[in-house]
């Protein structure tokens, strides 16, 4: 830690993203419950990026959530009609997950909806980049401590633009 910053300004910071984290988070659920989507709607993006072709084990890497919740969120999201789990004929113990009409559905109408994009406006372009940097630095500072080495943490728009290509992005 930076001797600059003292252990009370640490915390209050830690406070700050945590309550940012989970305000956010909690206007972006009542907005996919108005709606009727997912509470994790990002996990559509997820599927999307990937292809309309993910495997439980990518959805699980690129969301940092362990496969059995991840299972649990899938197997509520087949119930409402929003994807399809297979098992993949190559290797019978990987799951492939893809989104149906109603799940492309459900990803474009989250695509239209305003919370995120009305909040974000609140800053101004190069707020949002050293925003971005800041967050990159925690994160990549954090999985270091979590996991050693590790890839690069990829964003929906990222993995979508890597997946396009021959080769699945890393994670």
């Amino acid at each position: 830690m930076k001797e600059s910053i003292n252990e009370h300004k640490s915390m209050d910071l830690w406070v700050f993203m945590s309550r940012t984290y989970h305000s956010i988070a909690e206007l972006r659920d009542a907005e996919s419950r108005k709606f009727g989507f997912p509470r994790q709607p990002y996990i559509l993006f997820i599927i999307k990026a990937l292809g309309n072709n993910a495997t439980l084990t990518e959805i699980s890497r690129y969301t940092f959530r362990k496969k059995n919740s991840v299972s649990e969120l899938l197997n509520r999201m087949a119930d409402k009609g929003l994807v399809i789990k297979n098992r993949d004929p190559e290797v019978k113990s990987r799951i492939k997950v893809s989104l149906t009409k109603k799940g492309l559905k459900a990803y474009e109408k989250s695509t239209e909806r305003e919370t995120v994009n009305e909040l974000m406006s609140f800053l101004s372009e190069e707020e949002q980049r050293q925003l971005e940097c800041c967050l990159e630095l925690l994160l990549d500072n954090t999985l270091k401590k979590l996991r050693g080495d590790h890839d690069k943490v990829m964003l929906p728009s990222q993995i979508a633009a890597e997946s396009s290509s021959a080769n699945r992005p890393k994670v």
